[in-house]
């Protein structure tokens, strides 16, 4: 696929900061009309299993899966891992960071870690956050407008892995949100 080899070979996206602005480059392309996109949702959504950070989840095309970390992607060291998914201007997002150690309530990670979040995106304005459960487990979803659309999400900690769901899509755009947060499990 000629986005893999440009994604891996041209751009350096070494720091989170970096990622989300080609993320944004990606994503809203000026090629892309600034309209309402028809896309069937019901097409070639399949079940992605990650025996490495022990999850599943419905993605709705091919799955490309990227390591950012300083430690060997052996599944339990420290790092981030993106597996992401794109169908026309819409992208699927599960980035999955393994801490150390989590320590105090889930609330004194998860705020901070959207506050993070926050940053890294260049302009991005938060418009919504509300601590919550997720299928048994302490979440925050939220919602942010960024330079060029609006993006999605639930951060979901499981002991000390942070699973961070979301889809980046154009103000107007009809996405499978829930579909596709609602699908996400974790396996043993």
């Amino acid at each position: 696929m000629a986005y893999e080899k440009r994604f891996s070979e041209d751009v350096n996206i070494e720091s989170p900061r970096s990622y989300y602005i080609f993320l944004e480059a990606f994503v809203f392309q000026s090629s892309i009309p600034q309209q309402k996109l028809e896309v069937d949702m019901q097409k070639n959504w399949t079940i992605y299993t990650s025996a490495k950070e022990k999850f599943e989840v419905l993605f709705p095309s091919q799955v490309i899966r990227e390591h950012k970390g300083w430690y060997p992607d052996n599944g339990t060291s420290p790092g981030t891992i993106m597996y992401y998914s794109k169908i026309d201007a819409l992208l699927y997002q599960i980035n999955v960071t393994r801490i150390r150690k989590v320590f105090g309530p889930a609330s004194n990670y998860l705020k901070p870690a959207l506050g993070e979040q926050l940053k890294i995106i260049h302009g991005a304005e938060l418009e919504y956050d509300k601590l919550t459960n997720f299928k048994g487990y302490p979440a925050l979803e939220y919602k942010m407008k960024i330079k060029s659309g609006k993006l999605e999400g639930v951060m979901v900690l499981i002991k000390n892995t942070l699973y961070n769901l979301f889809v980046v899509f154009l103000p107007g755009n009809e996405t499978e949100f829930g579909k596709f947060v609602n699908s996400f499990e974790v396996v043993k």
